[in-house]
């Protein structure tokens, strides 16, 4: 993804995360299944449908029918207890479509990218340095494509917007443009070449999946709960939402586009 060769921007990403310097990005499939899915729009509007999700190499793919509106679907990865998702409409059209998932430690973040729409198996990794407020400049202090061999450099432009965050990556051209949604630690991004996409974070407890989202340049979030199949038992070692943290992220409703 640097000057000269630049695949992350070329094709469809999903993102995960490094944690102590190795990468947790395999779907062990635990999550695969049909969900009852309730949520709320931006108007107060009560929205309710099926969600399945499915694994896909070392993520998930995941497909919404609501019953009104339109079909959704998206990309997504799953680092402890966060999931987070790119999404789109089935009506809307994005080049380049990706989701990215940072650990936050003050002004660093860690992660790691895999592309979707292959096998799922290739990943590179990104690493942003800045200030701790999501807000401003972030130098990339690690750029590594999925072939292990080449590299990219340059910035990433955050800029918080009401409940989200507006990221607009920098390699060193303008290559992609996303949208921020917080749950706990863990920054979630959806993002394409040209325009922000829809991006959606869960925190997996033994309730459900409980999650914020939002849809291209909002501002504002929605909330969304996924209940767990009825003949299904939470993931083993959910607990207690440890990841949830809504009151320190992004909590006004919002809008599907």
């Amino acid at each position: 993804m640097g000057s000269t060769i630049s695949p992350r921007w070329c094709r469809a990403l999903i993102v995960a995360l490094i944690v102590g310097g190795s990468a947790v990005a395999s779907a062990d499939g635990t999550l695969s299944g049909d969900y009852g899915v309730e949520g709320q729009t931006l108007h107060g509007r009560n929205y309710t449908g099926q969600v399945k999700i499915a694994s896909h190499g070392k993520g998930y793919a995941i497909a919404w029918r609501l019953d009104r509106g339109d079909p959704y679907r998206g990309a997504v990865l799953k680092m402890d207890d966060v999931l987070g998702a790119v999404y789109w409409s089935g009506r809307d059209t994005f080049r380049g479509l990706g989701v990215a998932l940072y650990r936050l430690s003050g002004g660093e973040l860690q992660g790691i990218w895999l592309l979707a729409g292959q096998d799922g198996k290739a990943t590179g990794r990104e690493n942003l340095q800045g200030s701790a407020d999501l807000n401003g400049d972030y130098r990339i202090t690690l750029g590594e494509n999925p072939d292990g061999m080449t590299n990219y450099d340059g910035h990433v432009r955050m800029e918080r917007h009401g409940n989200t965050v507006g990221l607009t990556w920098y390699t060193p051209g303008l290559s992609a443009v996303g949208n921020g949604i917080r749950i706990g630690d863990v920054l979630v991004v959806g993002y394409a070449s040209d325009r922000a996409p829809g991006t959606i974070g869960y925190c997996v407890g033994a309730d459900g999946l409980r999650g914020l989202w939002t849809y291209g340049g909002e501002a504002a979030a929605g909330t969304e709960v996924l209940k767990y199949p009825a003949d299904a038992l939470p993931p083993a070692g959910t607990g207690a939402d440890t990841c949830h943290a809504i009151g320190r992220a992004m909590t006004e409703p919002s809008h599907r586009s």
